[in-house]
């Protein structure tokens, strides 16, 4: 004998992510939350990487490459600014 699981349209939604019945985790913004902190983490992330290389005891005791940090911060910001602009909409 198989058990059908049939999921009711109240418990999934478009982002997959429900805590219970009818409630959305993070609201029904998301993907703007996503998109902002995952921004923030670039943009944080290279910044420190820039800022401050790992320590001289390390094997490879070189810097991050300049130019892809700063893309990659650019980006970052990018989407830091899409997502706070999603939200505060």
């Amino acid at each position: 004998m198989l058990l059908e699981i049939q999921p009711s349209a109240s418990w999934i939604s478009a982002s997959g992510i429900v805590a219970e019945e009818g409630l959305l985790l993070l609201g029904d913004d998301f993907l703007p939350w996503i998109v902002l902190a995952f921004g923030a983490a670039m943009v944080a992330g290279n910044l420190f990487a820039l800022i401050r290389p790992p320590s001289s005891d390390s094997e490879d005791p070189s810097r991050a490459p300049i130019g892809r940090a700063l893309i990659m911060i650019s980006i970052g910001a990018v989407a830091s600014i899409w997502g706070l602009a999603s939200l505060l909409n």
